[in-house]
């Protein structure tokens, strides 16, 4: 719990009694590699701050996964659309690794809203980092080589390469597994 209290202190200075409002509405959970957060269908009623491991957000593609994005330690997820109008959910957000999550949900939220409004700052900045994100994901997709998103890719988030599957990397980046095998080869031999 100390990382998560760490990690909204950075946002701002709750108080004590802000801070213990908060932390009475977290439930730890423990996700295993595989497990589900969210499966399609279903109707998101939380949202996640992850503690330990790794999930992805994808949809499905034919049966086959096309992630969205990762969540790794420090980060939060959620499929906003699903929680926010209480619609089924067309996305699944599963455990890649063993992970320990706090999750948060509507109605614990709602309250902490009503009698901590400083809390609503905190939802609104993750919801507009969540839609920079997926926006600049679209927009390198839409405007990058395979190359230039990989390079990117290793820029931003380099420890996320070594701990996703090369296949949902390579879905992510809208390519290929064998052209992200090409891509990596080039790019390990462009730094020798």
């Amino acid at each position: 719990m100390n990382d998560l209290i760490r990690n909204v202190q950075q946002f701002e200075q709750f108080s004590s009694e802000e801070l213990a409002a908060f932390s009475a509405i977290a439930r730890s959970r423990q996700l295993a590699k595989g497990d589900f957060l969210l499966k399609e269908g279903q109707v998101s009623q939380e949202i996640a701050y992850v503690s330990r491991g790794l999930l992805m957000h994808y949809a499905n593609n034919d049966g086959e996964p096309a992630p969205c994005d990762f969540a790794k330690e420090g980060e939060w997820v959620a499929h906003l659309k699903s929680f926010s109008s209480r619609q089924p959910s067309e996305m699944n957000i599963i455990a890649l690794e063993d992970s320990l999550i706090y999750v948060f949900d509507r109605d614990g939220l709602q309250s902490l809203f009503r009698a901590h409004p400083r809390f609503m700052a905190l939802q609104n900045y993750q919801v507009e980092q969540a839609f920079i994100n997926t926006s600049q994901h679209a927009n390198n997709l839409a405007t990058l080589t395979a190359e230039q998103r990989y390079s990117q890719l290793i820029e931003q988030k380099p420890e996320l390469v070594q701990r996703i599957p090369q296949y949902y990397l390579a879905a992510y980046l809208g390519i290929k597994p064998q052209s992200l095998s090409r891509i990596r080869k080039k790019s390990s031999l462009n730094r020798s």
